[in-house]
C-alpha cells in the first residue's frame, strides 16, 4: 500500500504557483542551429551522448557539439523542452539555455538503480516457503528480508539526498532569478526568455524527483508492511524485526520532519516571491498612472508655452510698431546736419524702444536741441518721451520767442497736467532734460537744464566748462509745481564743441573692476573727443561704451549728442 504525503505534493504545487506567477517574458525566436555542452556534477564533459528530439537524432560523441535542429517554425523554447538527452546509466538533473552564447548546457547525474520489482517479487515468492519458526529457512528469510528493507531503505536515502541537493540548487536558482526580478525594467526580452526557460525547468526537476522518490516511499512502505506480518508470525524474528521497524519508524519520522522544513522554507520562498510580484505589478501601476499625470501636466505646459509664445510675438510685434513710430518721431540726423554740420549722436537703447530722446527745432536764425531722459525704460519710458516730445512740439508751436527757462517751466506744468499728478492717480512718472537754443547771429546760447548739466569744451582748451541744470525734475511729484527754470546765457566762439547728455553712459557698471564708468571719466572721454570730426566722435563714444561695458548687462538707455560751432 502507498502512503499519500499532502504535505510533499502541496510544496509542488506551491512552487508550480509561484512559477506561474514569474512567467511573463516574451518568447524567443526560433533558432536553426544550436550547440550543446554536455557535464556531470563534477563540471567534466560527458561524451557519447544520444539528443532525440521531434525530428532530429544527433549523437555527441565528445561531449560538446553544434547540432542543426532543422527549419523550423516552433519556438526555440518548446524545441528545447522537447530534447532528450540519452545515455545509460544516467538522468538529466538540469538543462540551461544561455541566448548570448546560444549554448545549451545539459548536466546528467547517475541514475539510480530500481530493485523494487526484483526485491518484491523474491520477497512473494519466500513467504509461503516459511514452515517453521527459528529454523534454517526462516533465518534464511529474515536474512532475505533485511538485505531487501535495507536495499530499498538506501535507495531512499539516496534519492532523499538527492532531493535535498537539487532542492538546494533550485532555491539557489530562485534567488538570482529574484534578484534580477529587482531591475525588470533593464531586462531584455531574450533574459526574460531565459527566466521563463529556467523556471519551467525548475518545475520539471521538482515533479520529477517527487514522482521518484515517491516510487521508493511506496516500496519501503510496501517491505515494512509485510515484515510486520512475517514478524507476527515468526516469534524467532520477532526481536530482529521490532528494532529494524523501530529504525524504520525513526527514520521515517526524521524524514517526515525534514520534508516539513524543506515545505516551510520553499513556502516561504513562495510567498515571498508572490509579494515581490505583487509590489512589482503595484509600482509598475504607480508609475503608469505617475507617467499619465506627467504627460497631462506636460500637455499643458505645452499649450501654455504656445500661448505665451502668442502673447509674447504679439508684444514682439507692438513693440517694434512702437520703435517705428519712435525712431520716425525723432528728428533725423541729416536734417540736423544741414543746420549743425559738426553735430554726432551717440543712441543706444536698452531695450527695442528707448525713455531717452533728443528733440529738434529750427526757428529763423535760432536752433533748439535738446536731450531729454525720462523716467524708466523701454515701454513705460517710450511713453513717456512720446509725450515729452509732442510737448515741446506744442510749446514752440504756440509761443514764439521763448527763452530755455521758460519753455521747461511750461514744459513741466503741461507734463503735470497731462499726467493729472494732483488727481487720484498720482503718477510718478517725468523726465530730466538739457535744452539748448543757440542764437547764430548774436554767437550766443541759451542753456536750461532739469537735472541734466551742459558740457563745454572751448577751443584750444582741455579744461571741460560744466553749466549745473536746476535741481527740479518734469513732471513727476513736485512740493512746487509752479518751478520756475533758471535760463543761463552763454557766449561762445567758432571752434567750441558742446556736450548734452542723459545719464545712461556715466552710470553704466563695467571695467576690470565693475565699477561705474562715473562723470570724471566721462569728461574726460569728451576732453579727448571734442575736437575730432563728427564721424571720428560717434564711434569713439561706441568703442569707448562697449569696452567698458564688456560682458555686463546693459543698465540704462544712452543717448550722447556732441556739436561744434
Amino acid at each position: 500500500m502507498l502512503t499519500y504525503y499532502p504535505d510533499i505534493k502541496l510544496r509542488g504545487r506551491l512552487l508550480k504557483t509561484t512559477c506561474i506567477f514569474l512567467l511573463f517574458v516574451a518568447s524567443l525566436q526560433a533558432q536553426t542551429k544550436l550547440k550543446v555542452k554536455v557535464i556531470n556534477s563534477n563540471e567534466d564533459l560527458i561524451p557519447n551522448v544520444t539528443v532525440i528530439g521531434p525530428k532530429i537524432q544527433y549523437k555527441i560523441v565528445s561531449g560538446t557539439s553544434e547540432i542543426n535542429l532543422g527549419a523550423t517554425s516552433a519556438k526555440l523554447s518548446s524545441i528545447i523542452d522537447n530534447l532528450k538527452f540519452v545515455k545509460k546509466g544516467y538522468q538529466t538533473e538540469s538543462v540551461e539555455y544561455f541566448e548570448k552564447e546560444n549554448e545549451l548546457l545539459v548536466r546528467l547525474g547517475e541514475a539510480p538503480v530500481e530493485p523494487s520489482k526484483p526485491i518484491l517479487n523474491n520477497l512473494s515468492k519466500s513467504t509461503p516457503q516459511v514452515k517453521k519458526l527459528g529454523g534454517p529457512e526462516t533465518n534464511t528469510l529474515g536474512l532475505d528480508l533485511e538485505q531487501s528493507i535495507e536495499s530499498v531503505t538506501n535507495q531512499v536515502r539516496s534519492e532523499q539526498k538527492l532531493l535535498d541537493a537539487t532542492n538546494s540548487v533550485i532555491l539557489i536558482e530562485i534567488k538570482g532569478i529574484l534578484k534580477k526580478l529587482e531591475n525588470e525594467k533593464s531586462l531584455s526580452s531574450s533574459e526574460k526568455k531565459k527566466l521563463r526557460i529556467n523556471l519551467e525547468r525548475l518545475t520539471k526537476v521538482l515533479n520529477l524527483r517527487d514522482k521518484k522518490f515517491y516510487n521508493y516511499k511506496g516500496q519501503s512502505d510496501i517491505l515494512l508492511e509485510k515484515l510486520g506480518i512475517l514478524l507476527l508470525e515468526k516469534d524467532s524474528l520477532n526481536k530482529l524485526s521490532q528494532r529494524k521497524i523501530q529504525q524504520l519508524e525513526k527514520e521515517k519520522q526524521l524524514e517526515k520532519e525534514a520534508s516539513n522544513r524543506n515545505l516551510v522554507y520553499v513556502s516561504s520562498i513562495a510567498i515571498f516571491l508572490t509579494a515581490i510580484v505583487i509590489l512589482l505589478a503595484f509600482l509598475m501601476r504607480k508609475v503608469t498612472n505617475q507617467r499619465s499625470i506627467l504627460q497631462a501636466q506636460n500637455a499643458e505646459i505645452l499649450a501654455q508655452k504656445e500661448r505665451i509664445q502668442t502673447v509674447y510675438k504679439e508684444l514682439s510685434d507692438n513693440i517694434i510698431s512702437a520703435k517705428v513710430i519712435q525712431n520716425a518721431i525723432l528728428p533725423g540726423k541729416e536734417l540736423m546736419k544741414k543746420v549743425l554740420p559738426k553735430l554726432s549722436v551717440f543712441f543706444q537703447p536698452k531695450n527695442v524702444v528707448s525713455g531717452d530722446f533728443y528733440w529738434f527745432y529750427q526757428n529763423g536764425n535760432k536752433t533748439m536741441l535738446a536731450v531729454a531722459d525720462c523716467t524708466g525704460h523701454g515701454v513705460a519710458g517710450a511713453f513717456m518721451s512720446f509725450l515729452g516730445y509732442e510737448i515741446l512740439n506744442e510749446i514752440v508751436r504756440d509761443y514764439k520767442d521763448l527763452e530755455a527757462g521758460k519753455v521747461l517751466t511750461l514744459l513741466n506744468t503741461k507734463v503735470l497736467k497731462a499726467l493729472n499728478t494732483y488727481g487720484s492717480t498720482q503718477v510718478n512718472s517725468g523726465m530730466d532734460i538739457s535744452l539748448c537754443i543757440i542764437d547764430h547771429n548774436s554767437s550766443s546760447m541759451e542753456f536750461a537744464g532739469a537735472n541734466n548739466p551742459l558740457y563745454i569744451l572751448r577751443k584750444g582748451m582741455t579744461e571741460i566748462e560744466q553749466h549745473a541744470a536746476d535741481r527740479q525734475g518734469i513732471g513727476g511729484r513736485q512740493k512746487t509745481p509752479d518751478f520756475q527754470f533758471k535760463t543761463n546765457v552763454i557766449p561762445f566762439s567758432k571752434e567750441d564743441s558742446f556736450m548734452i547728455f542723459s545719464d545712461g553712459y556715466a552710470d553704466q557698471v563695467g571695467g576690470e573692476n565693475n565699477n561705474k564708468f562715473m562723470y570724471p571719466r566721462f569728461r574726460r572721454l569728451f576732453a579727448t573727443i571734442g575736437p575730432k570730426e563728427p564721424e571720428a566722435r560717434e564711434k569713439l563714444l561706441e568703442t569707448q561704451f562697449n569696452n567698458w561695458k564688456g560682458k555686463e548687462e546693459q543698465l540704462d538707455d544712452v543717448l550722447v549728442i556732441c556739436f561744434t560751432l
